[in-house]
């Protein structure tokens, strides 16, 4: 039978579960119920146009005029445009519908309730802070023109996806450039997330790019990070800045990362000291204060230092890293979402490993006592399109049915069955164009 673990009762490698699991189940089997309900009255949802420019069909020239009038599950499509920041705890999709859609300032999400769901969708953003949310909220970034995007803070919240983060860093509000505390995140193909570098100050450290405390529990695939570098030392004394850590995993947390060979996590460079200072690089991982990693598939590099180069890895005592001898397998879709447009499901895994895709669009947290990762997703579509052969990847592609509206909701997950241990990917989420 599932389990599905709260926050605070959470065991990645199989430990005892929390008392309160039987009641979680049950609010769970409850909450899908609710859902189902709720999502048999989206025919009934409104479309908002917004658009800066107020050109044909539009009915709001701002993101927080929108969201005030906007209900739950309304759909929000967005022409390129400067907007303003929001605040909000509405279920609601949000479609960037052209590039170049950009929100300057900080977007708070903050108090969702269990059983609505916030999917904001190819908007550029400057900061972000999710917090002190039980429902769902997805936030998939436009890849290479999110470089605007200073920090991300997630905070008490049970079920956060981010995907397509691609930033150096600059000036995070945030403690690192992606702060998680007592959270549940994944962070899916981010081409990079990179810490603060030290900046024109002399001798500064960098910043770390990835921080998870307080007994989070955190997905990270197909992405690649690397921590600040620290700034330049002078010939009068002034060491370099030492690099930071490319994550940090401290509090308890329990964390996760695959990816398909392709991915480096690197810690950050020392700054260079003239003279015969010292500096340190930084770790790729550091993981401390009773907590847990997994990682495979990914390159992991400790930083220059001017000495010597730091460690890739530095695990206190009272943590765990595993290292698996096969590397977990990885899932990713290549494409758009696109009406009447082909959409393919990559699977990369260990030759032979027998693969089943997921579709869904209800969002869950399962963990399954024998399996590697939990359940994502309530099915709706399962497709076995079978091994994985020597080259190691699986691909499924599909079109889009072309009567499917705009701004439909999906996840998409794969499990792979191998050597007798089921694992459970990170997942997707796609909204459509």
């Amino acid at each position: 039978m599932s389990q599905t673990l709260s926050i605070r009762s959470k065991r990645l490698f199989g430990g005892p579960v929390s008392k309160s699991n039987s009641l979680l189940v049950m609010a769970s089997f409850a909450r899908r119920a609710f859902v189902l309900a709720v999502l048999g009255l989206s025919a009934h949802a409104e479309t908002f146009l917004v658009d800066a420019s107020n050109g044909p069909g539009t009915d709001y020239t701002d993101l927080p005029q929108a969201l005030q009038a906007a209900g739950q599950n309304d759909l929000i499509l967005v022409r390129a445009g400067d907007y303003s920041p929001f605040t909000t705890s509405k279920g609601v999709r949000i479609l960037g519908l052209e590039d170049n859609v950009v929100v300057s300032g900080r977007c708070v999400i903050q108090s969702l309730h269990s059983v609505r769901k916030f999917v904001l969708y190819r908007l550029e953003l400057n900061e972000v802070e999710v917090r002190g949310c039980d429902g769902h909220v997805a936030i998939q970034l436009p890849g290479d023109q999110s470089r605007n995007l200073r920090g991300l803070e997630v905070s008490d919240s049970v079920d956060v996806r981010v995907s397509g983060i691609n930033t150096w860093g600059d000036s995070s509000p945030f403690p690192a450039t992606v702060s998680i505390i007592a959270s549940e995140v994944e962070l899916v193909g981010c081409e990079r997330i990179m810490g603060e570098f030290g900046g024109f100050t002399v001798g500064a450290d960098g910043r770390t790019a990835v921080l998870i405390d307080d007994e989070s529990r955190v997905r990270i695939s197909l992405t690649n990070i690397e921590g600040g570098s620290g700034s330049e030392g002078d010939f009068w004394g002034t060491d370099g800045g030492d690099g930071a850590p490319a994550v940090h995993v401290r509090g308890g947390s329990e964390l996760t990362i695959t990816g398909d060979g392709t991915q480096v996590i690197e810690g950050g460079w020392a700054g260079h000291s003239p003279g015969n200072g010292s500096s340190e690089g930084g770790y790729a991982l550091l993981v401390e204060e009773s907590s847990q990693v997994r990682v495979s598939g990914v390159t992991l590099e400790g930083g220059w230092g001017s000495h010597h180069d730091a460690s890739d890895l530095h695990v206190e005592r009272g943590s765990a890293i595993e290292e698996p001898t096969l590397a977990d397998p990885t899932m990713g879709f290549v494409g758009d979402p696109i009406p009447g447009q082909p959409l393919t499901m990559r699977v990369t895994g260990p030759q032979g490993g027998n693969v089943r895709y997921l579709l869904g669009r209800i969002p869950e947290i399962n963990y399954i006592g024998g399996s590697v990762g939990p359940d994502l997703l309530v099915e709706i579509r399962v497709v076995n399109p079978g091994v994985i052969p020597a080259s190691g990847v699986r691909d499924y592609t599909f079109v889009i049915p072309p009567n499917i509206p705009q701004g439909m909701y999906f996840l998409g997950q794969a499990s792979v069955v191998y050597q007798g241990t089921a694992y459970r990917t990170a997942s997707q989420v796609l909204l459509v164009q």
